[in-house]
């Protein structure tokens, strides 16, 4: 089912199982521990873009649609700006730059990926 919209995201990252992020600073040993509740409250609103995130962890190249995996693009695009959205929100200081440095306001994955490749100095999160 195609559910979306632009409250969606928000509603669910603040009610579904109740985990709702901290605002992350930017302090490199909290990213763990963050990324991780923040990928379970994606995880719990759409298992798609979960995915989504996790293929553009790693790579080194921007992400566009064409280069999400075929069976992911439609949703977790459509969803792309909301992730941007909840990006913004609970993250501050050196983490939400990094957010706002990405040119393409839509581009939530973009964000994500540049998140992950400096905190993680690659994806070191994914064995």
């Amino acid at each position: 089912d195609m559910d979306g919209g632009p409250t969606h995201l928000h509603k669910i990252l603040t009610n579904k199982l109740q985990i709702t992020p901290e605002i992350f600073k930017g302090v490199e040993r909290q990213w763990n521990d963050w990324s991780t509740l923040f990928r379970a409250n994606i995880l719990s609103t759409n298992e798609d873009l979960a995915d989504a995130m996790e293929a553009v962890e790693s790579s080194d190249r921007c992400v566009t649609q064409d280069s999400l995996p075929e069976h992911l693009r439609d949703v977790s695009w459509n969803l792309n700006s909301q992730l941007r959205a909840a990006l913004v929100a609970y993250t501050r200081d050196k983490a939400q730059r990094i957010v706002f440095g990405v040119p393409d306001r839509k581009n939530g994955l973009e964000c994500w990926r540049q998140l992950t490749n400096h905190y993680c100095k690659g994806g070191m999160s994914r064995s």
